[in-house]
């Protein structure tokens, strides 16, 4: 395959936080009981059902995508876009800090063996006139490029989780999505919209728990589960001789229009 004249990239971000976010969730379980990874959806985990009983930290993570001259290389690039830094200037006024990391590989093949990435730390430096690019050699694990002191890093884990503790704040679930809506509301205006919207800037989160939460998550099994009670011993089921009530279903077909408007049937269960 022929080298390019400039590095391009061969994987979109959310396939970078395919690997990141386990990969981030793993460091972070070293300090915190419970991690919870989420990407913030006003109408989703902003609403009034989305809630965690407990108190936590957030921490925001920017997947950066790993760029090649060519397939296989030993190096890769990786850009901060300036954006960031004033997605980092706004965020750290409300505690949150913000972090990149990049998947270190330079083919798609080897997002299969769960590889390594690097981590950095965007500071406050909404003043900085331009992108930050740096260089990574895959082999020595190492910058190529000079540093900046916008972008701290690659950083170890001991530093990276030293940070989050120096610098977040302690949030309840409800508050939490209040504070990241008033960060939707303060860039409106601005073309990356921070944290929503169809622009590649567009940050997952992680709430951070110093205690373990109950795991009281899942629904009872449906009767007639192993591990469920036999319909006889549930009031109001089984056989109707007995004080019960017997459910009965029938299927009825019902037309419907499919693609280029050709009909079809299904079967719609119907409970008498």
């Amino acid at each position: 395959m022929p080298r390019r004249s400039r590095p391009i990239a061969f994987m979109c971000e959310r396939t970078a936080e395919y690997v990141l976010v386990p990969a981030l969730g793993r460091i972070l379980q070293r300090a915190y009981k419970t991690t919870v990874p989420f990407c913030f959806s006003a109408a989703r985990e902003g609403s009034a059902v989305a809630d965690i009983p407990a108190s936590f930290r957030l921490l925001a993570t920017f997947a950066r995508r790993p760029k090649v001259l060519t397939s296989g290389d030993r190096e890769v690039t990786v850009k901060f876009s300036r954006v960031l830094f004033e997605v980092a200037h706004k965020a750290r006024s409300f505690g949150i800090p913000v972090l990149a990391g990049v998947p270190l590989v330079s083919a798609l093949e080897g997002l299969a063996d769960r590889p390594e990435c690097s981590w950095f730390f965007i500071q406050d430096h909404s003043g900085s006139p331009s992108d930050v690019i740096h260089r990574i050699d895959l082999v020595e694990r190492r910058l190529l490029t000079e540093n900046h002191e916008g972008v701290e890093g690659p950083l170890s884990v001991e530093r990276l989780l030293g940070h989050l503790g120096d610098t977040t704040q302690i949030y309840r679930w409800p508050e939490a999505m209040l504070t990241l809506k008033e960060l939707r509301r303060r860039d409106e205006q601005r073309y990356f919209y921070f944290p929503f919207g169809a622009s590649p800037y567009r940050p997952f989160f992680f709430a951070l728990f110093d205690e373990e939460l109950p795991r009281n998550t899942q629904p009872a099994p449906p009767v007639g589960h192993p591990a469920s009670p036999t319909a006889a011993e549930v009031p109001g089921l089984g056989d109707s001789n007995n004080g019960g009530s017997t459910l009965a279903t029938r299927t009825v077909d019902v037309e419907t229009r499919g693609p280029a408007g050709r009909p079809h049937r299904l079967g719609e269960i119907l409970r008498e």
